[in-house]
């Protein structure tokens, strides 16, 4: 059978790691997260580690390839990147306007608006 070549990524705020794998022609996201658990660092590996109902796609993270968010069943691509997201601990608009109100206003110099 055909090899493709598939790279996982994750970051978090404080560790980042990609893992490259071979795999067969027709493999899934489901198919490569199974894979990679075993070739990942220690500290990624109980992410990967999460099972998958066979019956759907649902599952505690969310997945996407290069940048587009994409089901377990997605047949992957040579050269594809498999992205793991992380949940976001606050929404970046209202962290932004935190970090605004914060320097006193939008034009970023206290007390003059």
């Amino acid at each position: 059978m055909k090899k493709i070549r598939v790279t996982v990524a994750f970051a978090s705020p404080a560790q980042s790691a990609e893992v490259s794998l071979e795999a067969d022609d027709g493999s899934t996201i489901a198919d490569v997260l199974y894979n990679a658990h075993e070739h990942s660092p220690a500290w990624l590996q109980p992410l990967l580690a999460v099972k998958l109902d066979s019956d759907s796609d649902s599952s505690s993270i969310t997945v996407g390839v290069w940048g587009k968010v994409r089901p377990y069943s997605h047949l992957l691509r040579d050269g594809d990147r498999v992205e793991i997201y992380r949940a976001l601990r606050a929404d970046p608009k209202d962290a932004r306007r935190a970090k605004v109100d914060a320097a006193g206003g939008a034009g970023g110099v206290k007390g003059r608006r």
